[in-house]
């Protein structure tokens, strides 16, 4: 699904949803996405996704999951105003204890990337969504 322009460049970028992880695809280096993995065959195997410029994996520590949660989440335009598109992410029973645990929504300053992404003390292109509110 469309992202909005998180990086502002004028190319559009690209949020794919999946269990636990949820990747962040610049529009702009879509082509590269795909030959990543050596083919350039329209396949963008996700785990190259955070190797690319401007492209981030977003995930949630896997023990505060249920083993088949699926993140949702959407570009929400620019809602504080810095000119880039955010996010909203969505990670269902995002707590250990399942049954009193509606989950969790992070909103992501695409700008914030960089520093969320170093926030773990590694510079990979894996933002940590747990990470947010410290």
């Amino acid at each position: 699904m469309s992202a909005g322009d998180t990086n502002a460049d004028g190319v559009p970028d690209l949020l794919i949803l999946g269990v636990h992880f949820a990747y962040l695809v610049s529009g702009r280096h879509l082509e590269a996405a795909d030959l990543a993995d050596g083919n350039d065959d329209g396949v963008v195997e996700l785990k190259d996704i955070a190797r690319l410029a401007d492209s981030w994996t977003l995930r949630v520590r896997h023990d505060w999951l249920a083993p088949s949660a699926i993140l949702s989440g959407k570009g929400v335009g620019d809602l504080d105003g810095d000119g880039f598109a955010d996010l909203a992410i969505g990670a269902q029973h995002e707590d250990s204890d399942f049954a009193d645990d509606p989950g969790a929504a992070y909103f992501v300053s695409a700008t914030d990337l960089p520093l969320l992404d170093a926030a773990d003390g590694i510079q990979d292109g894996v933002v940590n969504l747990e990470l947010i509110d410290q």
